[in-house]
């Protein structure tokens, strides 16, 4: 049997009273973000055939803009060489 002194009962109380404040503080801390995540917005999915249908717009008129600039590129540049070379 291990003789206990005055200290180690001291120290275990000390540890005890510490192990409950770090407890109590972690529920207090848990209770803390548990409200403020109640009171974020819920985040509002935008999934509907109305968004669908707006990136769709706007992807083919991006594209039809990207089309459109190097096909135009491609005939002013034949456009060009056909004047300078042949006069016409």
């Amino acid at each position: 049997m291990q003789i206990r002194t005055m200290d180690d009962i001291e120290r275990e109380k000390k540890k005890e009273s510490r192990d409950k404040m770090r407890k109590d503080i972690s529920e207090d801390i848990n209770d803390v973000i548990e409200n403020i995540n109640i009171l974020k917005r819920p985040n509002k999915e935008k999934k509907t055939i109305w968004g669908w249908l707006i990136r769709i717009i706007i992807f083919t008129v991006i594209t039809i803009l990207i089309v459109n600039f190097i096909l135009g590129n491609i005939w002013l540049l034949k456009f060009l060489i056909k004047s300078l070379f042949f006069g016409g």
